[in-house]
């Protein structure tokens, strides 16, 4: 076992968002399994509604189980820059513009701290896509910066927003509507297909200016880790490698840890196994309604959105929840397929999954994802190569900055 004084040490700060804290927690996990010290940074606010889901009331500390079992992960939970009372979910613009110059200045402080104060002394800083600031701070505290990012095909988009721009199908008046097919890696793509920021016509929101920053900030980041896996984007993740240290290190889960459930859910968690357990293999549909149903984002002040004849309709067929524990209803073998819909979506994309043509080939692409996952996340797959290689050559670089 590695001596405290002597182990490399992380910071690793997320972003505000559900989307974004699991996979953080993961890979927070699943450094901290390698013998690292980890240093958690989360916000007051995201904090109190974790514990609070539990029964915490805002108190505790989501990864004391973890601790429990061996690992050394510290946690430290600054303001956002709001109150806890402010609505985050519907002041959307405004919670970024406070991410940018309240958040960083805390932040900022936290690590000094540790800088001045912790042991194990600090190497690295891992922060999260949607900043702008990390790149400045690891310089300013001498400190290894890595990208943390998810899919590598829109952070390919992303790096390449300037080529978009340069083409036309990006921040111009008169956008043009042909495929693009200029991007190294990336194989022909319609401009529906691209994120929604990229097919927005006012490029001037607080949005747009991060997404700029951020992605600048990533051209100068010693490393980026990408929580998807090799296999699912060769071509794209290839092309990267050509142009920076990029490291596909996914699909992240707490691998020898997977007993350690940290508290990762912003909302109370609804129970679906036993109405799955009750349906026969690949029968059920999995509808993410993207927030439609959430009261948080809604603001209608209805509680119940979905009129009465409907829940009525479905009672012996489907289950309507707020929120769930998504990799356990993800992995039951009742589920055939997960589609994220708007609203005017649903009937028609239930439609070409349950018949015909579409339904065949969807079948068939779910078996082909699957079966990348399922040797990603063999004991020797390409994830776990992948950090080791990532971890090998961070230690030379911190080396190299001693």
């Amino acid at each position: 076992m590695v001596n405290i004084e002597h182990r490399p040490r992380a910071v690793l700060v997320s972003y505000a968002l559900q989307g974004h804290l699991n996979p953080s927690v993961h890979l927070a996990i699943n450094l901290a399994s390698r013998s690292f010290t980890m240093t958690f940074i989360n916000t007051l606010p995201m904090h109190s509604q974790l514990t609070s889901t539990v029964g915490g009331g805002g108190e505790g500390d989501i990864f004391s189980i973890a601790r429990q079992s061996g690992l050394d992960i510290r946690y430290v939970n600054v303001s956002d820059g709001f109150s806890l009372r402010f609505n985050r979910s519907l002041h959307h613009d405004q919670l970024m513009a406070a991410l940018l110059h309240v958040f960083s200045a805390y932040v900022e402080e936290t690590i000094n701290e540790i800088v001045i104060n912790g042991q194990p002394a600090v190497n690295w800083l891992i922060a999260d896509t949607y900043f702008v600031w990390p790149g400045n701070m690891a310089k300013k505290f001498g400190l290894v910066f890595v990208f943390w990012t998810e899919v590598a095909l829109i952070f390919t988009l992303y790096y390449h927003i300037d080529l978009l721009r340069f083409n036309g199908h990006f921040g111009c008046i008169d956008i043009r509507e042909d495929k693009i097919n200029y991007i190294l890696g990336v194989k022909s793509i319609e401009l529906k297909d691209l994120t929604s920021y990229l097919q927005q016509m006012d490029t001037t929101l607080v949005c747009h200016q991060i997404i700029y920053q951020a992605f600048k900030d990533a051209k100068n980041a010693d490393f980026v880790l990408c929580n998807t896996a090799q296999e699912l984007k060769p071509e794209t993740i290839s092309a990267l490698q050509e142009k920076i240290p990029f490291f596909t290190v996914g699909p992240l889960f707490s691998t020898g840890f997977d007993k350690i459930r940290v508290s990762m859910s912003l909302w109370a968690e609804s129970n679906c196994s036993h109405w799955l357990d009750s349906k026969p293999l690949g029968s059920i549909f999995n509808v993410d309604f993207f927030g439609l149903l959430r009261p948080d984002i809604v603001s209608s002040g209805e509680e119940n959105l979905l009129p009465d004849a409907f829940r009525e309709a479905i009672l012996d067929r489907g289950m309507i929840v707020l929120w769930c524990w998504q990799i356990e209803v993800l992995a039951h073998s009742a589920i055939k397929y997960k589609v994220r819909l708007t609203k005017d979506e649903v009937a028609k994309k239930i439609s070409q999954l349950m018949v015909g043509k579409t339904r065949d080939d969807g079948r068939l692409a779910i078996k082909k994802v699957k079966i990348i996952f399922e040797k990603a996340l063999a004991a020797d797959g390409s994830p776990d190569k992948n950090i080791g290689h990532f971890l090998k050559e961070i230690g030379d670089k911190i080396r190299q900055k001693r």
